[in-house]
């Protein structure tokens, strides 16, 4: 088959000169002479059809191209998944200025410049900042789900408020909270809002002690309140009037209150809902909404202030140390306290 020097065209037998170029025709197509020493670079891969408009742009500027794939575009599914898709390549000399020519528009995936990291990255903490009101009506949507949760489920086991439905009630506050809790961190990283990590790298043997030490201190506090309310004319200290009459065998009370409630309750309050806080650059405002709400869910006025001072305390310990292992220390190490010298938890 005769083909054209020039333009490269192949045409039928009997055809002598080329009809664009009037070139004379040859049966032997010789190599590119442009760069006969030069490796040729890949500029671009795509499918066919861009892979044609990026080479029609670059021929048009004087840049020679070569498309090695041009005939995967006539395979369709058949083609091989090695070459599914069309690359572009000019000669090395021209590579800088092809790539010029295409930036923004369509280059090779290992030249992309990825620029500076957007707003709504992950990697960036200030991505998507949550408003105030967002994130407190939130967190109170988050808090009476989770104190809703077990009485919804024992209103369906009991007919009545009966003794055991509030001591059912009672087991089941701790899941909820912390069901609802990793609910939201999970709704949270959907949405792509930020939260501050549950734990941070370091050694846990100092967490540990630093939550310890915090322990003691809260216990301590606790015990100066209890003393000053006992002091009061007819107003007796009650740790906790919510099922203060259940029949729960000390071993169950202890196991709740130091085993389970302060994971529980550290990731519901500390980790997702001052963590949410937090993160949006609203730490004094997390910090107080998060007391208030460890404060109230305790349902006893009496001991409401030493719980909101509790939870300032354990919040600021959460964002000063970045790991919810020091405020569960903490927390189970006052009820440890508090189970010891028989004022419950």
């Amino acid at each position: 088959m005769p083909y054209c020097p020039i333009c490269r065209s192949e045409f039928q037998q009997g055809v002598a000169r080329c009809s664009d170029c009037s070139a004379e025709l040859v049966e032997v197509l010789p190599e590119p002479q442009s760069h006969p020493t030069v490796p040729w670079v890949e500029v671009f891969s795509g499918n066919s059809s861009l892979a044609d408009a990026v080479a029609g742009t670059l021929e048009a500027a004087g840049i020679e191209t070569l498309t090695p794939d041009e005939y995967v575009s006539n395979l369709g599914w058949y083609a091989p998944s090695a070459i599914e898709r069309v690359r572009v390549l000019v000669p090395e000399p021209d590579a800088v200025l092809a790539r010029e020519m295409l930036a923004g528009l369509h280059r090779p995936p290992e030249e992309q410049d990825p620029g500076p990291v957007p707003a709504s990255s992950p990697a960036d903490p200030r991505r998507s900042w949550v408003p105030l009101r967002t994130l407190v009506l939130r967190s109170l949507g988050d808090a009476c789900l989770a104190f809703a949760l077990p009485f919804m489920i024992t209103a369906s086991s009991f007919e009545t408020r009966s003794q055991g439905a509030l001591f059912l009630a009672s087991l089941l506050l701790q899941p909820c909270l912390l069901g609802v809790a990793m609910w939201r961190r999970r709704r949270i990283t959907t949405k792509r809002e930020p939260v501050l990590k549950l734990r941070t790298k370091g050694a846990v043997s100092g967490y540990v002690m630093i939550g310890f030490i915090v322990g003691l201190l809260l216990a301590g506090l606790g015990w100066i309140y209890q003393s000053l309310v006992g002091a009061l004319p007819d107003e007796p200290y009650r740790p906790s009037d919510f099922g203060q009459d259940l029949s729960i065998s000390t071993i169950m009370k202890v196991i709740l209150s130091v085993g389970f409630a302060p994971i529980c309750e550290e990731i519901f309050y500390r980790g997702t809902i001052l963590g949410a806080f937090a993160a949006s650059r609203k730490s004094r405002q997390g910090l107080m909404f998060s007391a208030a709400l460890f404060s109230v869910m305790h349902l006893n006025p009496i001991g409401a202030p030493l719980y909101f001072i509790d939870g300032l305390i354990l919040g600021r310990i959460f964002l000063g140390t970045r790991t919810l292992l020091v405020p569960i220390i903490a927390h189970a190490t006052v009820n440890v306290v508090a189970a010891l010298t028989m004022k419950g938890a």
